[in-house]
């Protein structure tokens, strides 16, 4: 005998768990969010702070080899050339097949 109070306590229960996995999924899509915006900054303040650096090497120079200089590094000034995806992790295969390439290269 199901009684309506146990389909009452049932209906509370399934949308009180509905309520809790959809706060749940979109408290991580937020988060996601969040961290990509976190990382699109971070990377545009190292690019940023990187030409000011390269900018103030180069202002010494007389006017004619500041643009001549300026010109051959504009390529890598561009902001196209600034990853956004994300960063892979390297397998530990990977790593010990560059240290060994490294180690023989020296040798």
């Amino acid at each position: 005998n199901i009684t309506a109070n146990d389909n009452s306590k049932f209906a509370f229960y399934l949308s009180t768990n509905v309520a809790r996995f959809g706060i749940l999924l979109i408290t991580i899509f937020f988060s996601q969010v969040f961290i990509s915006i976190y990382r699109y900054a971070s990377r545009m303040s190292d690019f940023h702070y990187a030409r000011a650096d390269t900018l103030e090497l180069l202002a010494p120079m007389e006017s004619d080899a500041f643009l001549k200089n300026l010109e051959m590094v504009a390529k890598v000034l561009l902001p196209e050339n600034i990853d956004f995806s994300k960063q892979s992790k390297i397998s530990t295969d990977q790593l010990l097949k560059t240290v060994q390439s490294i180690s023989t290269k020296e040798v």
